[in-house]
């Protein structure tokens, strides 16, 4: 029988998009797993989300018809590893309080006695993203012969230097995969240091390659249903639009930002009358903001529109705190002048690659935080600010907003050659032929 890939991911490739109909989730690993058109899909395994989840048994990934495996998680456990995900560093971050520590422990568990049951003895696995970092461990216990591939799609933080009751099973899973996928040397190198530290074993082989999307499925939709203001935003042409989309996990930085704004409308020249900046949030994994962000958020944004009303009843700083559709999303980058990418951890790698093709068209602007993985790739085509600092921020939108039409361009033009250079295709055959072949550390060049 063929050797079948099996998938380890946080959540189900599918969501229903209306009250008839489903789609692929806008996700890296989904379009790289789509991709993978030579390569038989054994499973995807997830936590169940919702009676969806259930409904569906197989998807077209890979070369067929693969099968769904939702995993049914305790909603306590879900709930603690929902509210606490913190950026790559958790759960190895001292500062997961035990409750989260044990959640993400049996979360991980949970998944990979699903894949030790779907696996026959030549199978692979690929485990995705920071809330899966014990899984290896525990699948290697279960099922000492399968290989095992792990994959990071952010680039990991000062939470790696610091212990944790749960560092070691996170080490020595890390230890037990055949090969780690991470973004940039540099974590490839926190790893082998992590591994050397508390997991007493080899580190693992690493290959530096960054997750992508997949270009070709990126088109806006356009016909998008309006809210209150959108025709604004999209048809008036007598403002700069600015748009940032916010997630409503720990990784946000809207209050930065906010904060930016404010210095940018009062110290950087920026005419409130001629730019419209709107905040969108997306949804992410089941996180929620924590209600006293949402309060500081209604807060400041009181603060910054106070006194800067304009004669047609608009302000000038527009938050969204409930999650717009994907569609909608889309639909405002594609005709955004700037816009802005600033996490406080890893986050929204695949924000600045769907804007980067978005705007080869409009000559939109990048502001991108020094700080993510995505700055390696597309930092030298975008103006680069420090994600924490919003006088930095302010200064960066205030710099794209005086680039001239052609700097723009150019600029727009090599930030969409990079993307179309290196797709989440790409990156799923590295992560897939990496699993099947021995591999000392490696890095992929980019284009």
């Amino acid at each position: 029988m063929t050797p079948s890939l099996h998938v380890v991911a946080a959540t189900m490739p599918i969501e229903r998009s209306s009250a008839d109909g489903w789609r692929f989730v806008a996700d890296g690993l989904v379009d790289g797993v789509r991709s993978l058109t030579e390569q038989r899909i054994g499973g995807w395994i997830a936590p169940a989300r919702g009676p969806g989840d259930r409904l569906l048994r197989t998807a077209p990934l890979g070369s067929r018809l693969a099968p769904l495996v939702p995993v049914e998680i305790p909603e306590p456990v879900a709930l603690a590893v929902a509210g606490s995900r913190r950026g790559p560093a958790w759960p190895a971050d001292r500062s997961s309080p035990s409750l989260e520590s044990r959640a993400a422990v049996e979360f991980a568990r949970l998944l990979a006695h699903r894949a030790a049951r779907s696996c026959a003895p030549h199978d692979a696995v690929w485990v995705h993203g920071d809330a899966l970092l014990a899984v290896p461990s525990i699948l290697a216990g279960l099922r000492p012969g399968i290989r095992v591939g792990l994959s990071l799609d952010g680039t990991l933080d000062v939470g790696w230097s610091t212990p944790s009751p749960i560092a070691p099973l996170v080490a020595a899973g890390l230890g037990a995969c055949a090969v780690v996928a991470v973004p940039t040397a540099g974590d490839a190198d926190r790893i082998r240091s992590f591994v050397a530290r508390y997991g007493g074993t080899e580190p693992p082989a690493t290959v530096v390659a960054p997750t992508s999307i997949d270009p070709t499925r990126l088109v806006p939709s356009p016909s998008v249903p309006g809210r209150p203001g959108r025709d604004r935003h999209l048809g008036s042409g007598h403002r700069r639009l600015v748009v940032a989309l916010d997630r409503s996990d720990r990784s946000s930085g809207i209050l930065e930002r906010l904060r930016a704004y404010e210095i940018a409308l009062d110290r950087s020249g920026i005419d409130p009358a001629r730019v419209d900046i709107v905040e969108l949030t997306t949804a992410t994994g089941g996180s929620t903001r924590p209600p006293t962000e949402t309060v500081e958020i209604e807060r400041r944004m009181f603060a910054l529109n106070s006194g800067r009303q304009r004669t047609d009843g608009s302000v000038p700083v527009e938050v969204r705190l409930d999650p717009v559709g994907r569609d909608e999303a889309l639909a405002l980058l594609a005709s955004a002048e700037v816009a802005i990418v600033t996490p406080r951890r890893h986050g929204d790698e695949r924000v600045a690659k769907e804007f980067a093709i978005l705007a080869e068209a409009t000559a939109g602007a990048l502001v991108l935080c020094e700080r993510t993985s995505v700055a390696v790739e597309l930092g030298g085509d975008a103006v680069l600010v420090d994600g924490l600092d919003p006088a930095s921020i302010a200064d960066g939108v205030a710099t794209a907003l005086r680039a001239t039409e052609p700097d723009r361009r150019r600029l727009a033009a090599r930030r969409a050659r990079t993307v179309r250079g290196w797709t989440a295709r790409d990156w799923a055959r590295t992560v897939v032929s990496s699993l099947s072949t021995p591999l000392e550390h490696a890095t992929i060049p980019l284009a």
